[in-house]
């Protein structure tokens, strides 16, 4: 089983570090679609 309680802890203790890949990873693939595309 998944141990939700130390998810939560974790979670909480890196939740700026999360967002921060979170957003990493969006822009990533933005860049990624942008440059599979060609320039118009």
């Amino acid at each position: 089983m998944f141990d939700y309680s130390g998810y939560r802890e974790f979670e909480r203790d890196n939740k700026v570090y999360g967002t921060c890949d979170r957003f990493c990873e969006l822009h990533l693939r933005l860049k990624l679609t942008l440059f599979k595309q060609p320039l118009r």
